[in-house]
């Protein structure tokens, strides 16, 4: 590894810290501001917003001619990854379906230190939701994710699939 990559990967792991101490610097005001506030509430709105506006920022990036989930899978993961997290994909060969695992992820500390546990998953979830949902408003698709294993839930790793929801067939009704 060259200096300048090792100096970029610390800029880049700096960056992370200062992303997540915002993060909560930010949570913590308006819980102090609006102390009536549903912290939960906040939370889920925060990283719903933040999805839309992750997904706006990555459906340029998407060729219509290549299987969807795979790329939506790997936007994500890669949007994780500069989030700190450990993320990777699956390779699916262009079936409708792609998995995300994370087996390292900072934020879960971040929460653990904080007594905040419960708003980790709650803020993942959220974020992945909402950016599928952004998607599905953008494209026409039929996206969802479903979260397969979490690591604040116990699991050794956070693992979301991201699939083509099918409509029920004559038989299913």
């Amino acid at each position: 590894m060259s200096l300048h990559q090792v100096h970029h990967e610390e800029s880049l792991s700096l960056l992370c810290n200062i992303l997540r101490a915002h993060y909560f610097a930010w949570r913590d005001a308006a819980v102090a501001l609006c102390p009536d506030v549903d912290r939960h509430d906040l939370v889920q709105v925060m990283w719903s917003r933040a999805g839309c506006e992750t997904a706006d920022a990555i459906v340029e990036a998407l060729d219509r001619s290549r299987p969807l989930t795979n790329q939506v899978a790997a936007a994500l993961a890669l949007t994780s990854r500069a989030l700190g997290e450990a993320a990777i994909t699956s390779d699916t060969q262009g079936r409708e379906q792609a998995w995300i695992a994370s087996r390292s992820c900072p934020w879960l500390a971040w929460h653990e230190r904080r007594g905040l546990e419960d708003e980790d998953r709650l803020g993942c979830d959220a974020w992945f939701a909402s950016t599928v949902a952004r998607l599905n408003e953008l494209l026409g698709t039929r996206l969802e994710v479903e979260t397969e294993a979490c690591r604040p839930d116990g699991d050794a790793e956070c693992r979301r699939r991201i699939f083509v929801e099918t409509a029920p067939s004559f038989f299913d009704l």
